[in-house]
């Protein structure tokens, strides 16, 4: 639809820059729009192009276990899952305390797509990118490229949720985010914190919800992410040498209905 738009609007004669979201950075999109796919600019959560080791080794074992690019659901499935079986790892089979240590984790989780690094109301706080089309390629421009200053969020610290020490909060100026952690903590209604690890653990079962199955654009790419996931740990232990299972239920809506 995006490349539609922009097709109709090159034919009409205007000739306005073209913003986007970061579904239209794709190849489906520029093989549709063509030559006016040049210079288009999209919102990006991170940058696909760097020379990052870490995410160059997730591409070539993408590759190799699914014979196709592992594009930013695939990256993004397979940073989501590692966190969450980390945190499993960590916290035992307590769903609460699984919760907790992602909720009041104070230092980035070193993904593939970057550092993740969460505010006082649990967003990701790492860097954004605008992604431009230029000369048959996507290319990736930083805050810094840009020279656009970051936002003043707080941030989780050891010290406790936000900024991290008097001196620090004294030198930075006013904010006010839409959710503050330090005073409205997050709760969580789950089991009990206290609740003993079952004894008779075979596997560990977690639920997947996506849409469509498999076979979906996108949500493919996300499931082939934490199925990477999945097999990767399984091959290092899982938990405490039990392996761990994605069960899916996959939806006929569309992504809002999740």
């Amino acid at each position: 639809d995006g490349a539609s738009v922009l097709n109709q609007m090159r034919k009409m004669g205007m000739s306005q820059p073209f913003y986007a979201c970061d579904r239209l950075v794709s190849d489906e999109f520029v093989d549709a729009a063509g030559s006016n796919a040049e210079g288009v600019i999209a919102g990006f959560p991170w940058d696909p192009g760097r020379q990052d080791p870490k995410y160059l080794a997730f591409k070539e074992r993408f590759r190799q276990r699914f014979g196709q690019e592992p594009e930013t659901y695939a990256a993004h499935g397979y940073d989501g899952m590692n966190m969450l079986i980390r945190a499993t790892q960590l916290a035992g089979l307590n769903r609460a305390r699984i919760r907790d240590m992602l909720a009041y984790r104070t230092r980035p989780f070193p993904g593939v797509t970057g550092d993740i690094p969460f505010s006082s109301a649990l967003d990701d706080l790492g860097e954004v990118f605008l992604a431009r089309f230029e000369k048959g390629q996507w290319k990736y421009y930083s805050r810094e490229q840009l020279q656009v200053p970051k936002p003043n969020v707080p941030r989780r610290t050891p010290e406790g949720v936000g900024l991290s020490t008097p001196s620090q909060e004294a030198s930075r100026k006013p904010s006010t985010p839409y959710k503050d952690g330090r005073r409205y903590p997050n709760t969580f209604e789950g089991p009990g914190r206290e609740e003993p690890e079952p004894e008779d653990v075979r596997e560990v079962l977690i639920g997947y919800y996506g849409p469509s199955g498999e076979s979906h654009a996108e949500g493919g790419l996300l499931w082939q992410g934490a199925m990477l996931g999945i097999e990767e740990a399984n091959r290092d232990g899982g938990y405490k040498d039990k392996p761990f299972r994605l069960v899916p239920g996959w939806s006929e809506d569309l992504w809002r209905a999740g």
